[in-house]
């Protein structure tokens, strides 16, 4: 769904240059001695891309970087009352370089809990308009599930791989 693909994207932006999900992975805890997780180098959609929809690198995007994409939503019953309730579901790449270190491999980690983190504070209630767009409402977080990666990108390396359920009613069906 192209409007869930979007809020995750806009929220992780912020204001800019990734600028919310950076602060957030460069506070999450880590061990004495690991490494500070990697800094964003760049956030890209499938819904915004057209080169990445067709599983390619795009050409001036730099590692490491999020890649945010749509994994499908499921209308289980029809129109009730003017609105429609389902599923969908959101995916989220850890794309490192394919020269990437051991070291690199290390601290994907805490970059993806720093990516769940962000995830969670989005479903607070007092996030809901950054939950809306189009007639589109992301009303409840249904899950989080961190699945070893099981795509690959041309030019890249999938690292981590994120799938976000959210509960979503469509008010104009």
């Amino acid at each position: 769904m192209i409007e869930a693909v979007r809020m995750v994207m806009d929220y992780f932006d912020g204001t800019g240059s990734a600028q919310r999900i950076k602060a957030v992975v460069a506070a999450v805890d880590k061990d004495s001695g690991d490494s500070a997780a990697p800094t964003i180098a760049s956030l890209v959609d499938d819904s915004r891309d057209g080169v990445t929809a067709r599983g390619r690198w795009p050409q001036g995007a730099t590692m490491p970087a999020l890649l945010i994409f749509d994994m499908g939503t499921t209308w289980p019953e029809g129109v009730q009352q003017g609105l429609q309730d389902g599923v969908t579901s959101v995916g989220i790449f850890c794309v490192l370089d394919q020269s990437a270190t051991e070291e690199g491999f290390e601290d994907h980690g805490y970059l993806m809990r720093g990516v769940r983190m962000c995830i969670n504070d989005m479903a607070e209630s007092a996030q809901e308009s950054d939950r809306t767009r189009n007639g589109i409402i992301l009303t409840d977080l249904d899950g989080i599930e961190d699945t070893p990666p099981d795509v690959e990108i041309e030019d890249a390396l999938v690292a981590a791989q994120m799938v976000v359920r959210w509960k979503v009613r469509d008010t104009s069906p």
